[in-house]
C-alpha cells in the first residue's frame, strides 16, 4: 500500500504532454463528481471533460465551477487551446439509451478517450425489471457498465495508439469474492438487496479480468470505496438507516476521490492490465473462485443480456 504522501506526490506530478479526454458517467453526484472536480483542479482545467447523467442543472453548475486554464506560452505561438466541457444526458437504465449515448461520445471525443470513470448506481429493495427485462439495480451496477465499456473501448485503444494513457475505472465493490451463482446469473431465483450488491461487485471483478485480457495494452480498474457519505445513502428509508448505523465507519467523499486519482493517474504502478483496489488504493487479489471457466460463463451471459434486439434498434 502506498503512503498517503507518495500517492499525493504521484497525483500532483500528473502533467501529460497532451490534453486528456476524460468521461465521467454518473459524474453529477457522489464519488464521480468528487473525482471529476479533483481531476479538474489537479490539471488546472487543462482537460476535456464529458459528464454523463440525468441532471443537466447540476452538470452545468459543475462545468461553471471548473477553473479556466491560463493559456500556455509556446515559442512562436499565440494560439490558445480550446477545452471541451460537455454534458451528455442519458438514463443508463435502458440499453438503447446507452447505445445512443456511447455513439454520441465517440463522435464528440473524436474517437479518443484517455480516462473513463463509471460510478452510476441506485439502491433498490426489491426486483424491478426494465423494458429490456433486466433488474434495474443489476442494470445500473453491472450490465450498463459492461455495455458502456464495450462500446467505448475502441476510443481507449485509439488513445493508446497515440502513445497516451488509456484507463477505465469502475467504482463499486472490488474483491468481495462471493461464489458466482452459475445457474442463476440474473438472480431471478433468489433476489435480495445484499446479494445484488455483492454479486454485482463480483461481476465487475470478472469484467475487469476479461477486458484486461482482451485489451492488454489498456488499464482496467475496479475500486471498492467502502462506506462513503454520498447522496446515494439517502435515496430511501433503508439506505438512510444503514447510513445512520454505519456513521462511525463512514468516510467523506473528497479524500476517497483523491485516493482513487492515484491509480487513475499513476504513470507506472497501474500502467497496463487489470487491477482491483481497496479504498486506500491498496491492490487486492482476485478471488480464487473466479476461474477462467466461471469468467467465460459470466462474460457470455453479459454479452447476451446487453445485446440490443433488432426491433429495439429499429
Amino acid at each position: 500500500m502506498p503512503s498517503v504522501e507518495f500517492a499525493e506526490k504521484v497525483v500532483a506530478s500528473y502533467r501529460p504532454s497532451y490534453i486528456p479526454n476524460a468521461v465521467f458517467i454518473g459524474g453529477t453526484s457522489g464519488i464521480g463528481r468528487a473525482m471529476l472536480e479533483a481531476l479538474a483542479k489537479q490539471t488546472q482545467g487543462r482537460v476535456n471533460l464529458w459528464i454523463v447523467g440525468r441532471n443537466q442543472t447540476v452538470a452545468e453548475e459543475i462545468i461553471a465551477s471548473i477553473p479556466s486554464p491560463s493559456p500556455p506560452e509556446p515559442e512562436g505561438s499565440m494560439a490558445t487551446p480550446c477545452f471541451t466541457r460537455e454534458f451528455v444526458a442519458c438514463d443508463v437504465s435502458l440499453l438503447c439509451n446507452i447505445q445512443t449515448m456511447t455513439q454520441e461520445l465517440l463522435r464528440q471525443t473524436g474517437g479518443k478517450i484517455n480516462i473513463l470513470v463509471i460510478t452510476s448506481g441506485k439502491a433498490m429493495l426489491s426486483r424491478v425489471e426494465t423494458a429490456d427485462g433486466l433488474d434495474l439495480q443489476m442494470m445500473l451496477r453491472y450490465y450498463s457498465r459492461f455495455k458502456m465499456i464495450e462500446d467505448l473501448v475502441p476510443a481507449l485503444e485509439n488513445a493508446h495508439a497515440l502513445g497516451q494513457d488509456a484507463r477505465v475505472m469502475t467504482v463499486l465493490a472490488a474483491g468481495i469474492g462471493l461464489k458466482v451463482p452459475i445457474d442463476d446469473l440474473d438472480l431471478k431465483k433468489w433476489y435480495n438487496y445484499l446479494k445484488v450488491h455483492m454479486i454485482t461487485g463480483v461481476y465487475n471483478d470478472i469484467m475487469i479480468k476479461v477486458q484486461s485480457e482482451r485489451h492488454p495494452n489498456l488499464t482496467f480498474i475496479h475500486v471498492f470505496p467502502g462506506m462513503v457519505d454520498t447522496p446515494a445513502n439517502r435515496v430511501n428509508l433503508f439506505t438512510r438507516a444503514v447510513a445512520i448505523l454505519s456513521w462511525y465507519w463512514m468516510k467523506q467523499v473528497e479524500p476517497i476521490a483523491q485516493s482513487f486519482l492515484y491509480p487513475l493517474l499513476s504513470s507506472e504502478d497501474f500502467k497496463r492490465g487489470g487491477y482491483w483496489i481497496s479504498q486506500s488504493a491498496e491492490k487486492l487479489t482476485l478471488a480464487a473462485n473466479i476461474t477462467d471457466e466461471v469468467a467465460k460463463k459470466v462474460w457470455d451471459h453479459s454479452v447476451k443480456r446487453t445485446t440490443l434486439r433488432q426491433e429495439t434498434i429499429e
